[in-house]
């Protein structure tokens, strides 16, 4: 199973646990998925390699914008950026 449907079959999954933050976190997930597709003009899905590097750049920014958020003393924002970041 590849990675893209992995989060397609968790989103319901979120759904029906009534897990807002986790059903966020995918959803935005899945929306980088189709936004990388359409920037690399592919037809399909990605492959495992190109929705990882997705993931991998989507952490990296939560933690970026937990570590700005910390700094400018929004510590709930922070917070939930690192929920984010740990859920990806």
């Amino acid at each position: 199973m590849s990675i893209i449907e992995t989060v397609n079959k968790q989103i319901p999954d979120a759904m029906r646990a009534k897990d807002a933050e986790r059903l966020s976190a995918l959803r935005n997930l899945k929306a980088a998925f189709v936004t990388e597709a359409i920037t690399l003009k592919k037809k399909g899905d990605l492959t495992d390699a190109e929705a990882f590097a997705v993931i991998k750049r989507l952490v990296k920014q939560r933690k970026d914008s937990a570590e700005q958020f910390k700094a400018g003393g929004r510590k709930e924002l922070a917070k939930a950026e690192e929920a984010e970041s740990k859920i990806l």
